[in-house]
């Protein structure tokens, strides 16, 4: 009879055997398992751009529509010729102040408020020294309607520009902009000040009573498919009345063109307008959609399992 030290030593010699026997698979296991550690350690550093575009169209949220103005909507106000509009759109930029008329942007935002929209995001950033805008029209309520949010900018120093509509504690201005990558593709969003956060995040409170999101953080965007995946409709539809009514009932509406190097942004999923990666920002605050990484040691884990079961597999099924 086998004492119990003989016994420990026995299972030692048979495990040995056996590992030694299967060593070839074995050292490949090894190998594979080192290199699955290696490629989940680096893969937190790596972006979600092929899984944008194999993914395509999600599901993005019909609670957002977008509003677009195109410089063929303005090109009336200033009294220039299509020829002239060709010859504008050869230009890389167009300061947002063209694209103001007060007599305009008050009947568009009151043909979208009498719809009781959930509320209004506007990405021009309209300063001082408006075009026809007097004080008189600058204190205007549609202006200053609490559903109405003005998008505001950073200027190199970290100053802020406040808009012409911005009241006394900025409860109505919101940051309109985003830093792109190294790589100059633009893939998560931040909302550095709390007086004023991102425009975005303003709306997205309108829907919803807790915005996942700590103000400093940096959040990846899911985006939820390339250029016009949203609901979009024209300016000049909406200020002539051909929008059917009650089409912004309870929608949030951004208002931005797709015109202009200085409004259309590059994303994974190719250039998207300014006012589109809003939406997709906070289609991913209100549809809970942010992305979410895996731990470490779970994928360690799961991998380890996979990685047993095809070796058992290979070793017994030749």
């Amino acid at each position: 009879m086998l004492t119990r030290y003989q016994r420990i030593l026995l299972i030692g010699r048979l495990s040995l055997r056996f590992i030694w026997r299967r060593r070839n698979i074995l050292v490949r296991a090894t190998a594979c398992f080192i290199i699955g550690i290696v490629s989940l350690y680096f893969s937190k550093y790596q972006s979600f751009d092929w899984r944008f575009k194999l993914r395509e169209v999600n599901h993005p949220s019909t609670e957002i529509v977008l509003v677009d103005m195109s410089r063929r909507d303005w090109v009336g106000w200033e009294g220039l010729e299509l020829s002239q509009l060709v010859q504008l759109k050869e230009l890389e930029s167009v300061p947002d102040s063209h694209y103001w008329n007060t007599q305009a942007w008050k009947t568009f935002l009151n043909n979208i408020l009498i719809d009781n929209p959930t509320g209004v995001g506007v990405t021009f950033y309209f300063g001082t020294g408006l075009a026809d805008l007097s004080p008189e029209e600058l204190s205007s309520p549609v202006f200053n309607d609490p559903k109405v949010f003005w998008a505001s900018r950073i200027d190199q120093e970290g100053r802020i520009l406040l808009p012409s509509f911005s009241r006394i504690y900025n409860n109505n201005i919101g940051l309109g902009d985003f830093k792109a990558d190294g790589d100059g593709i633009v893939r998560s969003f931040r909302s550095p000040l709390v007086q004023v956060p991102h425009l975005a995040i303003r709306l997205a409170r309108l829907k919803v009573d807790e915005v996942n999101y700590i103000t400093g953080d940096t959040q990846a965007i899911n985006f939820q498919g390339p250029e016009n995946t949203y609901t979009r409709v024209s300016f000049s539809d909406v200020v002539n009345q051909q929008v059917p009514k009650g089409f912004f009932t309870n929608k949030i509406v951004i208002v931005g063109t797709f015109d202009g190097e200085a409004h259309v942004l590059r994303t994974p999923l190719g250039p998207i307008a300014r006012s589109e990666v809003i939406a997709n920002v906070i289609d991913t605050l209100i549809g809970k959609k942010s992305i979410q990484r895996v731990s470490l040691w779970i994928c360690i884990l799961i991998l380890l399992g996979l990685l047993v079961l095809c070796t058992l597999i290979i070793s017994n099924f030749p």
